[in-house]
């Protein structure tokens, strides 16, 4: 069994049957890279993937389905950015903070009041920002255990980062993306053609 955990990128936002752009270009044969890696080791998998979130829900997502991974399976574990946290709200959950959203003032979080939105904002100005490589090495310990513990179980594991597969040093999409080839769709997830390039990339990996 083949087991994806990551953010959007894993979950294949874009091209999946709840989207826009799916429901614009899906013939039935085209594949994410997802789908194609499953062809392409011949093995099922589950797909973990959560659109929207940081490292730390991808670990919970990790954590919560240890006990579906075995001996000989391959886990496929992605980096979101080290930018995005979570924080407690009033409906007794946990929000996850993408920072575009939150320094967009004019955008609100569903459970929020403004002296929470103050608050966080202040929080990843005045923590988030000066000590991200405080922040970075935590992720980079956890990451690290959570490999080390795979393959003391004899279960391999392909690890890459979304920051090093969004963008190229120029600032352009560095495969395929959406609104390429539908500009009147504002996503900048791959499109189909994208998840062949990044398949093509991961697939040597293995």
């Amino acid at each position: 069994m083949i087991h994806f955990f990551g953010d959007s990128f894993t979950y294949c936002q874009g091209c999946t049957s709840d989207h826009e752009y799916y429901k614009k270009t899906y013939n039935g044969t085209q594949k994410t890279w997802v789908e194609l890696i499953s062809e392409h080791i011949g093995d099922d998998f589950i797909n973990n993937g959560i659109s929207g979130v940081g490292n730390q829900r991808i670990f919970d997502s990790i954590i919560e389905n240890l006990y579906n991974i075995q001996e000989n399976d391959i886990v496929f574990l992605s980096r979101a950015s080290d930018t995005r946290f979570m924080v407690p709200n009033d409906n007794g959950s946990h929000d996850q903070i993408i920072i575009n959203l939150l320094l967009d003032l004019d955008y609100k979080y569903k459970y929020w009041n403004e002296d929470a939105h103050i608050a966080v904002r202040e929080y990843f100005k005045k923590i988030i920002v000066p000590y991200l490589p405080a922040v970075t090495g935590r992720f980079d310990d956890i990451f690290f255990f959570f490999k080390k513990y795979f393959k003391s179980r004899n279960i391999k594991v392909v690890e890459w980062n979304v920051d090093e597969h969004t963008l190229t040093e120029d600032g352009r999409a560095k495969y395929s993306i959406i609104s390429d080839e539908h500009p009147e769709i504002d996503d900048s997830h791959w499109s189909w053609k994208g998840h062949i390039e990044f398949f093509e990339y991961i697939k040597d990996k293995l």
